[in-house]
């Protein structure tokens, strides 16, 4: 849970998750995280993971034609990040997707 202030969140919610957080010892956070390393690296090695990359790369090539079918200056990449030029800074604003 990340503590973002909203309507619904007061700020005593975010200072009560924040006094959780530093109360955890640094111990229980390492094995925490490396607990959690382990589940996403044996996911990744999976079948589920070799399938999740392949649909996340049809989602890039998806929006990449897209963002060109509706004109805007797509840079090519061989990564997963789509740059898109916008040349006008006035223009940027409006760019949101």
């Amino acid at each position: 849970m990340l503590c973002i202030k909203d309507r619904d969140t007061t700020w005593l919610d975010c200072a009560l998750f924040f006094c959780f957080v530093l109360s955890i010892n640094l111990s229980q956070m390492v094995a925490l995280l490396q607990r959690v390393a382990v589940d996403v690296v044996q996911v990744l090695r999976s079948s589920e993971g070799r399938e999740l990359r392949a649909r996340h790369q049809e989602n890039v090539h998806y929006l990449r034609g897209k963002l060109r079918q509706a004109g805007l200056p797509v840079i090519d990449t061989p990564s997963h990040i789509i740059p898109v030029h916008v040349r006008n800074p006035r223009q940027r604003s409006h760019v949101y997707l």
